[in-house]
């Protein structure tokens, strides 16, 4: 599909005029994109986005080649391109002029040169066309050209198009564009993708994981089995723990056997197996009686050398038997929850030093503050701060005792600072300066007239 430039102005009224020359390029098997050239200008070709004309096609070179005026002639010039560039079918070394009719052809982009736009373009080009059947549903069937319209005047600017979200984000299976499985599974991976991003446990992880492995494969039991930590060496089946389990049958999902599961887990290759309920060592070994199952797979989660459990399908539908595309498509979501899975681990191990460090922070920040209230570095000292550490943090009434000015008051703001309302205001009362029969009233309330000043009742 070709990009849709400026369309070059011209005059019907003059046929030809020998100082402007025209490219046209050509895109499914029709002529759509034209570009002016005028003496003093160089159109330059290639794969860069440098270039006034743009061609996504990796046969092109970065500079391919340029058209410009010389003289009384337009030449192409090659740029010492790759793949080369070829003119009326014929490989052009160096420079080559171009007249009208001329067919410049590189790779599977094809521009015709004209001096004159008002004729009819297939006649004017008298060689062969590359064959290439339309298809409506690809996009990239003909290399997109693109062109640079900065510092001239010739073109404005253009938004080429816009798209909000992904075409596969919420494609359906009966679209065009999920003809194919793989399409159909790009969507799908897509989407896996962008749900895991959301995710915020393991649990939540696998079971976006394992809905997406079910939905689209022929596997109608499965689980996603992981170990108690990422190791390196070849782990234990026994040491796998059921996360999250699913059903689309009348059946109950049945358990992984410690045969298949070591195989897997030791060798870390996904096994596929198919009419396993006629094998005796299989049968036996998975007890296939029970679980009912006509084909399977297994697959382990791994990122790097770790490995975190697998994947384990099955089928009980003859029918629907399990295919190697449902065993690569497995491998892809494996590969893809074996990356999250490690993210999370990273991101919990963070929040964890974080919340040690706060911890250690706060327990700092007490410990100085009593430091610089109390002063002296003696023993006595020493296990009064103990004291106050080990007492502050608790919701007990604490009885400070000790003559006038001995620093009673200090002590009892430090204990508030190593407790847990430490953020709320410290209120200091003396209480000597306060009459017995006044704190008591305060305390416990009067009523109205009990005493000379007890003018309303006070509940304390």
């Amino acid at each position: 599909m070709m990009s849709d430039p400026a369309e070059a102005d011209f005059n019907q009224d003059t046929a030809i005029q020998e100082d402007v020359a025209y490219l046209v390029a050509r895109s499914n098997r029709e002529w759509r994109d034209t570009y002016k050239i005028t003496p003093g200008q160089v159109m330059t070709i290639g794969r860069a986005h440098t270039n006034k004309i743009v061609v996504d096609d990796e046969i092109c070179s970065r500079r391919h080649c340029e058209v410009f005026r010389s003289g009384d002639s337009w030449v192409l010039r090659d740029l010492n391109s790759r793949n080369g560039t070829l003119v009326n079918g014929v490989k052009v070394q160096g420079d080559k002029e171009l007249v009208q009719g001329s067919l410049i052809q590189i790779g599977k982009c094809q521009l015709g040169f004209t001096l004159d736009i008002s004729d009819s373009l297939d006649s004017s080009f008298g060689f062969p066309f590359l064959d290439e059947k339309p298809r409506s549903d690809v996009a990239d069937t003909v290399p997109t050209l693109k062109i640079d319209t900065s510092g001239t005047s010739e073109f404005g600017p253009e938004i080429l198009k816009k798209q909000r979200e992904s075409r596969y984000r919420n494609a359906t299976a009966s679209s065009k564009l999920m003809r194919d499985r793989a399409s159909r599974e790009l969507a799908s991976l897509y989407r896996l993708a962008l749900n895991m991003g959301t995710a915020r446990s393991v649990q939540e992880v696998c079971s976006i994981t394992l809905k997406n492995a079910i939905e689209n494969t022929s596997a109608d039991q499965g689980a996603i089995l992981l170990l108690p930590e990422p190791v390196l060496e070849s782990p234990g089946p026994d040491k796998l723990t059921k996360i999250v389990s699913r059903s689309e049958s009348n059946f109950s999902y049945q358990m992984v056997s410690d045969y298949l599961a070591g195989l897997v887990l030791t060798d870390r290759e996904a096994v596929l197996g198919r009419d396993i309920d006629d094998d005796s060592k299989l049968s036996t070994r998975d007890h296939l009686g029970k679980i009912r199952a006509q084909s399977l797979i297994c697959a382990a989660i791994c990122k790097e050398q770790f490995v975190y459990g697998l994947i384990h399908l099955y089928s009980t539908d003859p029918d629907n038997e399990m295919t190697p595309d449902d065993l690569e498509f497995t491998l892809a979501i494996a590969d893809q929850t074996g990356v999250v899975l490690d993210k999370l681990q990273e991101r919990d191990s963070l929040e964890v030093g974080l919340e040690r460090a706060r911890t250690e922070n706060l327990s700092l920040k007490k410990q100085l503050q009593i430091e610089n209230e109390l002063v002296g570095n003696s023993r006595v000292m020493e296990e009064l701060r103990k004291t106050i550490l080990r007492i502050g943090p608790t919701d007990a009434t604490v009885l400070i005792r000790g003559e006038s000015g001995v620093g009673k008051e200090l002590v009892a703001g430090a204990v508030h600072a190593a407790s847990g309302r430490n953020r709320a205001p410290y209120v200091c009362m003396n209480c000597a300066a306060l009459s017995e029969s006044l704190l008591e009233s305060e305390l416990f309330g009067h009523e109205k007239g009990s005493f000379t000043g007890a003018t309303s009742q006070s509940t304390g």
